[in-house]
Protein backbone atom coordinates (compact mmCIF):
# COMPACT_ATOMS: atom_id res chain seq x y z
CA UNK A 1 0.00 0.00 0.00
CA UNK A 2 1.27 3.63 -0.76
CA UNK A 3 1.84 6.19 1.79
CA UNK A 4 -0.72 9.20 1.42
CA UNK A 5 0.89 12.28 0.49
CA UNK A 6 1.17 14.69 3.36
CA UNK A 7 1.70 18.34 2.81
CA UNK A 8 2.12 20.88 5.33
CA UNK A 9 -0.46 23.65 5.89
CA UNK A 10 0.39 26.93 5.61
CA UNK A 11 -1.30 29.76 7.56
CA UNK A 12 -2.06 32.21 4.96
CA UNK A 13 -1.04 35.25 6.94
CA UNK A 14 2.24 33.81 7.53
CA UNK A 15 2.63 33.74 3.79
CA UNK A 16 1.09 37.59 3.21
CA UNK A 17 3.70 39.08 6.23
CA UNK A 18 6.34 37.80 4.10
CA UNK A 19 8.34 40.82 2.86
CA UNK A 20 11.89 39.33 1.86
CA UNK A 21 12.66 35.58 0.29
CA UNK A 22 16.52 34.38 1.16
CA UNK A 23 18.06 32.18 -1.51
CA UNK A 24 20.78 29.77 -0.69
CA UNK A 25 22.40 28.50 -4.14
CA UNK A 26 24.07 25.30 -4.58
CA UNK A 27 21.25 22.58 -4.17
CA UNK A 28 18.59 25.39 -4.64
CA UNK A 29 18.88 27.42 -7.22
CA UNK A 30 20.96 24.13 -8.84
CA UNK A 31 21.18 21.01 -8.81
CA UNK A 32 23.91 20.78 -6.56
CA UNK A 33 26.66 20.45 -8.68
CA UNK A 34 29.71 21.94 -9.68
CA UNK A 35 31.97 22.47 -12.67
CA UNK A 36 35.63 23.26 -12.07
CA UNK A 37 38.03 23.75 -14.13
CA UNK A 38 41.46 25.63 -14.99
CA UNK A 39 42.75 27.73 -18.22
CA UNK A 40 46.21 29.48 -17.79
CA UNK A 41 46.27 28.67 -14.00
CA UNK A 42 43.30 30.48 -13.36
CA UNK A 43 40.41 28.76 -11.43
CA UNK A 44 36.91 28.31 -13.16
CA UNK A 45 33.99 27.25 -11.65
CA UNK A 46 30.37 26.65 -13.75
CA UNK A 47 27.08 26.63 -11.90
CA UNK A 48 23.70 25.18 -13.82
CA UNK A 49 20.94 27.76 -13.09
CA UNK A 50 17.27 26.30 -13.64
CA UNK A 51 15.76 28.83 -15.97
CA UNK A 52 12.31 28.11 -13.84
CA UNK A 53 13.75 29.36 -11.00
CA UNK A 54 14.59 32.53 -12.43
CA UNK A 55 11.30 33.36 -13.25
CA UNK A 56 9.83 32.80 -9.70
CA UNK A 57 12.10 35.47 -8.54
CA UNK A 58 11.14 37.72 -11.29
CA UNK A 59 7.72 36.93 -10.06
CA UNK A 60 8.28 37.89 -6.34
CA UNK A 61 9.96 40.82 -7.81
CA UNK A 62 6.72 41.69 -9.40
CA UNK A 63 4.61 41.32 -6.14
CA UNK A 64 7.17 44.04 -3.86
CA UNK A 65 8.92 41.04 -2.46
CA UNK A 66 12.65 41.55 -1.84
CA UNK A 67 15.23 38.57 -2.91
CA UNK A 68 18.34 37.80 -1.58
CA UNK A 69 20.79 35.61 -1.95
CA UNK A 70 23.09 34.42 1.29
CA UNK A 71 25.92 31.36 -0.21
CA UNK A 72 28.69 29.70 1.96
CA UNK A 73 30.55 29.66 -1.50
CA UNK A 74 32.19 32.64 -3.23
CA UNK A 75 31.51 32.45 -7.20
CA UNK A 76 31.52 34.58 -10.42
CA UNK A 77 28.57 32.58 -11.85
CA UNK A 78 26.72 33.51 -8.25
CA UNK A 79 27.29 37.44 -9.07
CA UNK A 80 26.68 36.66 -12.80
CA UNK A 81 23.23 35.33 -12.25
CA UNK A 82 22.72 37.38 -9.71
CA UNK A 83 23.24 40.62 -11.86
CA UNK A 84 20.77 39.02 -14.55
CA UNK A 85 17.99 38.20 -12.27
CA UNK A 86 18.37 42.25 -10.97
CA UNK A 87 18.96 40.68 -7.18
CA UNK A 88 21.32 43.78 -5.53
CA UNK A 89 21.38 41.95 -1.96
CA UNK A 90 23.90 39.17 -2.52
CA UNK A 91 26.22 37.50 0.15
CA UNK A 92 28.71 34.64 -0.31
CA UNK A 93 30.56 34.09 2.73
CA UNK A 94 33.19 31.28 2.52
CA UNK A 95 32.71 30.82 6.08
CA UNK A 96 29.12 30.02 5.68
CA UNK A 97 27.98 33.14 8.19
CA UNK A 98 24.03 32.91 7.21
CA UNK A 99 22.57 34.12 10.54
CA UNK A 100 25.02 37.63 10.95
CA UNK A 101 24.53 38.46 7.46
CA UNK A 102 20.47 37.66 7.36
CA UNK A 103 20.31 39.72 10.31
CA UNK A 104 22.62 42.70 9.00
CA UNK A 105 20.30 42.67 5.79
CA UNK A 106 17.20 43.03 7.31
CA UNK A 107 18.77 45.91 9.68
CA UNK A 108 19.80 47.83 6.67
CA UNK A 109 16.19 47.29 4.99
CA UNK A 110 14.01 47.56 8.39
CA UNK A 111 12.49 44.24 8.00
CA UNK A 112 11.53 41.13 10.96
CA UNK A 113 12.61 38.05 10.83
CA UNK A 114 9.23 36.76 11.37
CA UNK A 115 8.67 38.68 7.82
CA UNK A 116 11.51 36.05 5.81
CA UNK A 117 11.11 33.05 4.12
CA UNK A 118 14.04 31.24 3.65
CA UNK A 119 14.83 28.46 1.37
CA UNK A 120 18.30 25.79 2.30
CA UNK A 121 18.70 22.58 1.72
CA UNK A 122 21.97 21.77 3.80
CA UNK A 123 22.93 21.88 7.38
CA UNK A 124 24.68 25.59 7.16
CA UNK A 125 21.26 26.80 6.35
CA UNK A 126 19.69 25.33 9.47
CA UNK A 127 20.47 28.72 11.50
CA UNK A 128 18.72 30.75 9.21
CA UNK A 129 15.49 28.46 8.77
CA UNK A 130 15.45 28.88 12.28
CA UNK A 131 14.81 32.18 12.78
CA UNK A 132 12.59 33.15 10.20
CA UNK A 133 8.85 33.29 9.18
CA UNK A 134 8.59 31.24 6.82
Amino acid sequence: MTEPVRTLALDPELARRIRLVGLDVDGVLTEGGIFLGDVDGRRLEFKRFDIRDGLGIKMLQRAGIDVAIITGRVSDAVALRARELAITDVVQDEHARKVPALRRLLVAKGIAERDVAFVGDDLPDLGVLRIVGL
